[in-house]
């Protein structure tokens, strides 16, 4: 493969839309780990804090996601999606959007 384009396909844009995929295709522990891949490289990533929330729930680990919502909320509280999220604790309320 091209190293130009390899390059390019290894950027956050798009491990987060890979992410996402991986999120709407059900493989919520892909999409995790390449989420907190991202969180280390860029822990004010607003977008993939959510993200990372929604793949935990998606696993069942509720608490761990409400309290990555909550971190989120510190962070960045203009995030309404968060504040939605928070009160919303269901999967598929959290991929609609």
């Amino acid at each position: 493969m091209d190293s130009a384009v390899e390059n390019e396909q290894n950027t956050p844009v798009a491990d987060h839309e890979h992410a996402l995929r991986e999120l709407r295709a059900g493989d919520a522990r892909s999409a995790e780990l390449r989420l907190r891949t991202l969180q280390s490289a860029a822990p004010l990533d607003i977008e993939s804090s959510r993200l990372l929330a929604v793949a935990l729930l998606m696993q069942g680990n509720v608490s761990e996601a409400l309290e990555a919502l909550e971190r989120l909320i510190v962070l960045a509280p203009e995030f309404l999606q968060a504040r939605i999220d928070l009160g919303t604790p269901q999967e598929k309320d959290f991929l609609a959007r």
